[in-house]
């Protein structure tokens, strides 16, 4: 009797924090694009010519801003990105949320 009453409580324990960690937890999102800023001496944008801007990862961008500021020692440089916005599909945030018509 004992041994199923110790294997009932480890389970109830293990679903009970199973179900905290599941709403806990969060969803880690890249982003796909990295843009270049330039800003000029008074610190207002810029773009210095023919120069390319838009990047796919953050390595070619860092890459791209120090051969920048070799060419271009008077302009300070910066990356720009944005995470896109992501929607948890689960069926209890439908069921929670209020729709206010």
């Amino acid at each position: 009797m004992r041994n199923y009453l110790d294997r009932f409580i480890t389970g109830f324990f293990i679903f009970v924090f199973g179900i905290i960690w599941f709403f806990r937890i969060k969803e880690h999102v890249k982003p796909k694009m990295y843009d270049i800023i330039s800003y000029d001496v008074f610190g207002n944008e810029t773009n210095p010519g023919e120069i390319r801007t838009k990047f796919r990862t953050h390595d070619v961008a860092l890459s791209y801003i120090r051969e920048y500021q070799k060419v271009f020692p008077h302009l300070k440089f910066s990356i720009q990105y944005q995470i896109p916005e992501i929607k948890r599909s689960f069926m209890c945030s439908r069921i929670l949320k209020i729709d206010h018509k």
